[in-house]
Order: C-alpha cells, then sequence, then structure tokens
C-alpha cells in the first residue's frame, strides 16, 4: 500500500536507505543527489513529508558520498555504510562503516568493511539486530496504604492513567533533560500497562498523576527502575503506583432545636465515606459543648462498614480501622445539659483519616439548640502602637473582642475598615478563654463572624494598615461588633484610636551613565540620567541639574518618565535646571543630555549631574553622579593637533606648484 510520494525538493528522488530510531520511532533516510552531496533527512511516516537535517560530512567538513545503508541499534545510535563511487579523493573512505549524528548528520568513521578495500566491491545496505524485553505493571488504588498491589485484599487496578517509559540516559536513576521518551500508554481498565523494549539498558518508568482521584497520595514513588543486560532477559513486571484518596464527609443534626435545662438533647451523626478507595484509620471526634455532658452514645454501621465499638459515654473519640467505599457510620448522641443552663448548646464533630481526601471542606459538622433568649456583654477596644506615621510605610492597632457574660454570645461579627485612602494589608488572630480565631491571619478589611465567643473568651487581633507615599492627615481607625445576643451595654461595641503624621520622607536617587566612554572633536556626545525615588513617601519639588562643563555645550536634551510619573518637559535645550512637581515613590524620570564639545578641544569630558528636593532625603550620598569620556580620533583617521596641520598643508600647497611647473 502506497501511503504517500516522498517530496524532496532540490533533491533527486534517490532514497537510498530508511532506518527507524527505537527510542522514539522517527524514521531517517539517506538521500543520494547524484552530485556528490548525499543527504540525511527526516521522513513522516504517515504523509511521506520530508525534512533535511544536513549532508553527511566529516569534522573536517568532507562531504561522505554513496551512503548506501542506514541502520539503527537497539541503543538508538545511527549508522551508515557507503559504496565504491566518489566524486573527489577528498572524500571519506569508501566501503566503510560510519557512527552518524542523527541530530546533525557529522559522521565518525568506524572503519573499512573489508581488510583490503576492493574498489570493485560495493556495499549497498546495513542491518542491526532487535530482540524485546517487557516491562509491565499495575496503577491501583492501595487501600491499606503499603505500597503492594494485593488484589487479594480487594484493592482494584485503575484505568486510564498515562505511563511514560524513559531510556535512562545518564544511569541517573532520575528522570531529567538527559533522559529520551520512549512511547506512553495509556493504562487498561483493570489498571495494567506493559511496555516492549526494543534494546537492553536502563529504563524508567513514571505516571502522569493528573488522571487520579482529586486529593489523592501516591504510596509509592511515582518512578520504577528497569535494567536489562542481554536480549530477552525475563520480563520486569513489578512496576507497580499505589494511591490513595477517599472522600470522607461528616453531617450532624439535632432532634430538637429548642431543649429544656435539665433533660437531654439528641444528636445524630453519620460518618460516610464516597471513595474511591477504602479510608484508614478514620478517626471520628465530637466532645460535649462547654458546661454540658454526653451522657451516652451508640454506633450503627452500613455499607459493609464496622463500628469499633456499639456504645460507650463521654466524648465521642472513636477510630475505625477501615472504612469502605460506600460505608457510613451513624451515631446518636444524648447530650445532658445541666438544670441552670440557658445558653445556645452547639455541638461540632471532626473527622479526619490516614487516607488523601480530595475534599477537606466536609469533615466538620455541628448543630445548636437554644433555650430561649441569652444575655453576652460584648466589648472592644483599640489601641494605635505609634504616635505618628510615615506616608509609605505602615502602621499596627490592636484590637481586643471580649465576652463579660453571662451567656455565650453567639454569631459575633468583628468588622474593621481600612481608613480612607489606606489599606489594610494584613491582620491576625489569636484567641483566649475558651475562644476560637474564624482564621488566624488575613489579608484585607476585617469581616470576621465568631459563632460562639464564650463567656470569659476574647479574640485579639493585630492589625496592619499601609499609608499610601502620599497620605496626609490624622489616621482614624475604627473596629465594631455586633451579635444577635442580646446584649445588657452596647456603649463598648465600636471603638476607634487615631494618629498624627510625620513628615514625609523619600530617597530620591541619581545615576548616570555615559552610552559610550568616548567623545569625538566637535560631535554630540550624550549622556542618561536616570532619577528615581526610592521612598517609601511621594518626594515634591524634586530639581534635577546638569550643567556643561567648560569649553562643552548642552545642546539639548529630551525627558522620559516611568508609567507613574510625568516629566515637567519632554525636551528643551541648554543646560539642564527641572524641577519635577511630585515624583511618586517607585517611579523615575530618564533624561538624555547631548553635549558639544568646543572646536579643538581634547581634553577628557566630566560630566556631572545632582538632584534635590523639598521633601526630606534620608540618604543623600546617591544625589549626584558623574561620568568622564575620553577623547578618540575618527576610526582610521590619526587626529593632527594644528602646527601638523600647517605643515602638511604646506606641502601639499608645494606639490601642487612642483606638479604645475612641470605641466602634469
Amino acid at each position: 500500500m502506497v501511503l504517500d510520494t516522498l517530496g524532496l525538493p532540490g533533491m533527486l528522488p534517490d532514497v537510498e536507505d530508511i532506518a527507524i530510531d527505537p527510542s522514539g520511532g522517527q524514521m531517517y533516510g539517506a538521500v543520494q543527489d547524484g552530485g556528490g552531496f548525499d543527504t540525511l533527512i527526516l521522513i513522516d511516516k504517515a504523509t511521506g513529508g520530508v525534512a533535511e537535517i544536513d549532508f553527511f560530512r566529516d569534522v573536517q567538513e568532507f562531504f561522505v558520498e554513496d551512503v548506501e545503508g542506514l541502520t539503527f541499534a537497539p541503543d538508538g545510535k545511527l549508522y551508515a555504510t557507503t559504496g565504491n563511487f566518489s566524486f573527489t579523493p577528498l572524500t571519506p573512505p569508501e566501503n566503510s562503516l560510519y557512527l552518524v549524528d542523527k541530530a546533525t548528520a557529522y559522521v565518525t568513521e568506524l572503519g573499512a568493511l573489508i581488510a583490503d578495500p576492493d574498489p570493485a566491491g560495493d556495499h549497498e545496505s546495513v542491518a542491526c539486530l532487535t530482540v524485546g524485553n517487557l516491562i509491565s505493571g499495575f496503577v491501583f488504588g492501595d487501600d491499606d496504604l503499603d505500597g503492594i498491589f494485593e488484589t487479594g485484599d480487594g484493592e482494584t487496578g485503575f484505568g486510564g492513567v498515562l505511563v511514560s517509559l524513559y531510556n535512562d540516559d545518564d544511569s541517573s536513576g532520575t528522570v531529567n533533560s538527559a533522559d529520551t521518551l520512549l512511547a506512553q500508554v495509556v493504562t487498561l481498565p483493570d489498571g495494567s500497562y506493559a511496555f516492549g523494549v526494543p534494546a537492553f539498558g536502563n529504563f524508567l518508568t513514571s505516571i502522569e498523576t493528573a488522571a487520579l482521584p482529586a486529593g489523592f497520595a501516591l504510596t509509592t514513588d511515582n518512578l520504577e527502575t528497569a535494567s536489562f543486560a542481554a536480549f530477552s532477559d525475563p520480563p520486569d513486571t513489578d512496576n507497580n503506583f499505589g494511591f490513595s484518596a477517599a472522600d470522607i464527609s461528616v453531617t450532624k443534626s439535632v432532634a430538637s432545636s429548642m431543649y429544656t435545662p435539665g433533660s437531654t438533647l439528641v444528636f445524630s451523626v453519620v460518618v460516610l465515606n464516597s471513595g474511591p478507595n477504602s479510608a484508614s484509620n478514620v478517626l471520628i471526634s465530637d466532645p460535649a459543648p462547654t458546661g454540658t455532658t454526653i451522657s451516652s452514645w451508640n454506633c450503627m454501621a452500613s455499607g459493609g462498614a464496622t463500628c469499633p465499638n456499639g456504645s460507650g459515654s463521654g466524648n465521642l473519640n472513636e477510630t475505625a480501622p477501615s472504612l469502605p467505599n460506600g460505608g457510613a457510620l451513624t451515631y446518636e448522641i444524648t447530650l445532658q445539659i445541666p438544670a441552670g443552663f440557658s445558653t445556645l448548646v452547639t455541638n461540632e464533630v471532626t473527622v479526619s483519616s490516614d487516607t488523601a481526601d480530595p475534599d477537606s471542606s466536609d469533615l466538620m459538622a455541628s448543630d445548636s439548640a437554644s433555650a430561649g433568649p441569652a444575655v453576652a456583654d460584648l466589648s472592644v477596644s483599640k489601641t494605635a502602637n505609634q504616635l505618628i506615621y510615615v506616608p509609605g510605610l505602615s502602621t499596627t492597632f490592636d484590637v481586643i473582642v471580649s465576652n463579660s457574660g453571662p451567656s455565650n454570645a453567639a454569631s459575633v461579627l468583628i468588622t474593621d475598615l481600612a481608613p480612607a485612602g489606606t489599606a489594610i494589608s494584613g491582620w491576625t488572630c489569636t484567641a483566649s478563654g475558651g475562644a476560637a480565631c474564624p482564621n488566624d491571619d488575613g489579608s484585607s478589611d476585617i469581616g470576621e463572624t465568631v459563632l460562639i465567643l464564650p463567656v470569659g473568651g476574647t479574640l485579639t487581633y493585630v492589625v496592619t494598615v499601609s499609608i499610601p507615599a502620599g497620605f496626609s492627615g490624622t489616621l482614624l481607625n475604627s473596629v465594631a461588633v455586633t451579635s444577635p445576643t442580646s446584649d445588657p451595654d452596647s456603649d463598648d461595641l465600636n471603638a476607634s484610636a487615631s494618629i498624627g503624621t510625620s513628615a514625609p520622607s523619600a530617597d530620591i536617587r541619581l545615576q548616570k551613565t555615559a552610552p559610550r566612554p568616548i567623545y569625538f572633536p566637535s560631535a554630540l556626545t550624550p549622556f542618561v540620567i536616570v532619577v528615581s525615588n526610592l521612598g517609601p513617601s511621594d518626594a515634591s519639588g524634586v530639581q534635577v541639574a546638569d550643567g556643561a562643563p567648560p569649553e562643552t555645550t548642552v545642546v539639548d536634551w529630551t525627558c522620559l518618565a516611568s508609567a507613574g510619573a510625568t516629566c515637567p518637559n519632554d525636551a528643551g535645550t541648554g543646560d539642564l535646571n527641572e524641577v519635577i512637581g511630585i515624583l511618586p515613590a517607585g517611579e523615575s524620570v530618564t533624561y538624555t543630555v547631548k553635549l558639544q564639545p568646543a572646536r579643538g578641544y581634547t581634553d577628557p569630558i566630566e560630566n556631572t549631574a545632582s538632584v534635590s528636593s523639598a521633601t526630606a532625603d534620608p540618604d543623600t550620598d546617591n544625589n549626584t553622579g558623574a561620568v568622564i569620556v575620553e577623547l578618540r580620533s575618527a576610526e582610521g583617521i590619526p587626529l593632527l593637533e594644528a602646527p601638523w596641520l600647517v605643515m602638511l598643508g604646506g606641502l601639499l600647497g608645494l606639490f601642487g606648484w612642483i606638479l604645475l611647473r612641470r605641466g602634469l
């Protein structure tokens, strides 16, 4: 069956031999053009398309002619043989075996094919023997997390996973850029895969984990090695990759949303494994709410699960050694409420497992019951940790939220917004007195809700406010707390603190360079000045000055500003003396100044620029910059002093007079 015709533009279509690379499957060919320029080509096996690599040649750039045979060895090396025809005696030897660089077509002669070459001999082809070795294994769900595929224990393979086979070219035992990707396969539905290796040597296999369940964890290394010392060695079949993943969830519900003080309240907890693997060492934790006790609990199993214990009392803290896919444990928990109890009762349960969980958002559940109105005296305070601030820097405030009781407070919302024109760049929360932070930290305005703030509980926030470089005026920060729980004193639910400003500070830096270290007589010489504001504050009244050195003139200058800055003027002539109204922190302006030396001036030119600012500068050592350039004559033309120029003119005049006298 003809697939297509090889397209060989610019060459006579005389393909002498082809070879398949065992390391990657590419097809190569040797082409003769009838003119002594034999070429190595790469062939598209599907379309017949051809890409030229280069002429066969040795390191001395002598062309190898009459390439007749082409083959790959099992280790991926390319060999070629030549016949007995050549156009020039400079051609490398005929009837010889060569090692070919398949990327460049450079050859290395390995030797003549016959001891006493016969000019009439003509070797037409060459071939190498290849016999396959087998590498195989499984990708499997490792239920017991031991890294061993155990079908007898109910472990199953996992299909649809991409497995890659590499040749360990550098024998490092790890996959790196030096290794060659030989082949890729997708595991079958039973999790199996296999590679036929056309060579002996060292090989590596690894898997692409994208097809594994979300939240998986490998229980084996993602690298298996296989080595073969000879063709047809025994197959290597134990290249297995194990993983685990089990979606554990917990739900909780209360039998009644109201309770009678001194009675019992029943909560129901359901722990479910949605798979795909069994979950190992599932810990169920359900402590009694503060001030109450768990008088009893019982467990019921379904879906092939087994309860660790059928019943018990006290806080629930049970571990199920294995919870199968689809298995569930249902607990009924009886809570004893003290007679004088009058606050919201929230019962919370959490679960965890040694097996990786793709969704950790459903590992905690809670439910509540109430006993009528509760009363909680909430308060908030705020203090500033500095008396003054510096524009462009940050300052911190301390916020303390507490509950003086007598009841626990529910759904306490803490709101702390950044003062106008500023931003809260970060905050941390520390809890005490039985309280718990909703989150330990954040990076924007505080809008945190505490489900329960117990009596005596305290939350302490440290709030960092970032102040813009151009900010001015008093900085006022306020905080407020709210709760649906009745509060006997609402006067202490808001607090604020303010600090004044100090003088802004801006580190202005000037950098001066010369694009070239030399100048030419009477030619324009450029200098580059970069003025930057290193902050922290915006700088005002930034004056940039660059006067012409003696015997020179500033012909003109241009200005280019960064995205947030503005040039006073885009260009000008004469000495540079510009005032930038505002140079924001982090921005810069760049001036290019062109000087012209006076005619006959030959000394080095030292150009100095300076910058100053109406804003306080913490480091004035970087406010000036100077560059020296040396005189150099035009390329190939020596520089002559004036007396020599006069003498040269006189000699040329005398020579002209002599020519006239002789009639020439």
